[in-house]
């Protein structure tokens, strides 16, 4: 099994409602979120993290993340166990 970066990552996401509901009801916030996971793939605009990989090479519970959404990104060290 190959070792992949394990990331910390603070980001922002979009909310939102259904339904009717008092003009004054909306939110104007965003979701401020964080997730841990290893780093799947990453292209210009965005970074894919999964929570899961398998000693056999496949992987579960992916997300993917816009980069603009990003407002902290950290490598998490992993234990000398994991890198073999």
């Amino acid at each position: 099994m190959t070792t992949r970066e394990f990331l910390y990552v603070e980001w922002v996401d979009s909310t939102g409602r259904d339904g009717w509901q008092a003009m004054d009801a909306a939110d104007p916030e965003v979701a401020q979120c964080v997730s841990l996971g290893f780093l799947h793939s990453e292209t210009k605009l965005a970074i894919t993290l999964v929570q899961t990989y398998a000693k056999n090479g496949q992987w579960a519970a992916n997300g993917t993340i816009p980069k603009v959404a990003i407002t902290k990104r950290k490598k998490v060290p992993l234990p000398k166990a994991l890198k073999k």
